[in-house]
């Protein structure tokens, strides 16, 4: 899976928003050069089969999200809100 984030992010407050979009499979990204803390995470498939979107704080204290499908040639966004 390849999953990236888009260049221009947006920061209102104290909140940031990164969106980006992934194809194939499952993977992961760390977002913890992003984010202190991650309030939200969805991801939306171009196609139909669903995919499941999963956060995680690694030992190293990185935030990751990953997507998982059943369709290893899925496409689709993503978008992230949290605080900086």
């Amino acid at each position: 899976m390849v999953l990236t984030a888009d260049e221009r992010t947006s920061t209102f407050g104290n909140f940031h928003v990164v969106t980006g979009a992934y194809t194939a499979g499952g993977g992961t990204l760390d977002l913890s050069g992003q984010f202190s803390e991650i309030l939200g995470f969805t991801c939306n498939a171009d196609g139909a089969v669903p995919a499941a979107a999963d956060l995680a704080r690694t030992s190293n204290n990185a935030l990751t999200v990953g997507i998982t499908s059943a369709d290893a040639a899925q496409v689709g966004r993503w978008i992230a809100i949290g605080r900086r």
